[in-house]
């Protein structure tokens, strides 16, 4: 019963063995294959993306940029409640109680 047993165990190793060794070279293959590849193609993927966000926020920061400009222009010069009375005196007119009503 041993020796069988012993003949299975020494079929298996010799079996498992070179199955083991070959498994291993093609896994030592493919990653030396395809490592490299993987690392180049994982840079530029990041490099593209990262160059996305880049114009992405930019182009965000030139459009509020533009948006403040265009706020700031309209407060160029500090502006009194009497100078807006005399621009806009023909369409406002002081009621008795001192508010404004519109005139029609």
């Amino acid at each position: 019963m041993k020796n069988i047993i012993k003949h299975i165990n020494n079929l298996m190793f010799k079996f498992l063995f070179p199955f083991s060794a070959f498994l291993l070279i093609v896994y030592i293959i493919i990653l030396l294959i395809y490592e490299p590849i993987y690392k180049e193609r994982f840079m530029n993927e990041n490099i593209n993306f990262m160059h996305n966000v880049e114009s992405d926020i930019s182009n965000w920061l030139l459009y509020f940029n533009s948006k403040i400009e265009v706020i700031k222009s309209y407060n160029t010069a500090p502006i009194s409640k009497e100078d807006m009375l005399i621009a806009f005196g023909e369409i406002i007119k002081r009621s008795g109680n001192g508010g404004f009503i519109f005139c029609q």
